[in-house]
């Protein structure tokens, strides 16, 4: 399978953020990506384009906000970038607190980097010459093994 490749870049709002992760999840629809890694990636694009435009670019001028997304035979590889302030040093991704006798008291914000820890198999920040880049990794044998556990259900 050769490489498919995508690339977007769009005004930081929060409008094109919902218009570019439907845009990603179809493109992987178009390469065959399976139906669970699709929404994932939806999700995982949706979550860091919108931290960008909510933090990075908070009380600044709005910028863009860069997509890249890699479909190979291994892997699925998005990176969102942004030119806006970069995360904190020494941010932790923590587990949202639920109150179990609450569990529709979800909080609104600030599970973005949870959701994305927990949506892909690996993920890396960095900033470099003013650029902040978030890239995103999901392992395709794993999307192969899901789809088989799914069959046999």
């Amino acid at each position: 399978m050769k490489p498919y490749r995508r690339h977007w870049r769009v005004a930081a709002s929060l409008k094109r953020v919902r218009e570019v992760a439907r845009e990603a999840e179809a493109a992987c629809a178009e390469a065959g990506i399976s139906r669970t890694l699709r929404a994932n990636v939806r999700l995982c694009v949706a979550e860091a384009a919108t931290n960008a435009v909510r933090h990075a670019y908070l009380a600044m001028p709005a910028g863009t906000v860069g997509v890249y997304l890699r479909i190979g035979t291994r892997a699925v590889v998005v990176e969102v970038s942004d030119c806006g302030r970069p995360m904190p040093a020494g941010l932790r991704v923590r587990a949202p607190e639920v109150d179990p006798a609450r569990p529709h008291a979800l909080p609104e914000g600030g599970m973005g980097l949870f959701l994305i820890e927990s949506a892909t198999d690996r993920w890396v920040y960095r900033t470099r010459g003013g650029r902040n880049t978030l890239r995103m990794l999901w392992r395709r044998d794993r999307e192969a093994t899901a789809q088989e556990v799914g069959r046999r259900g």
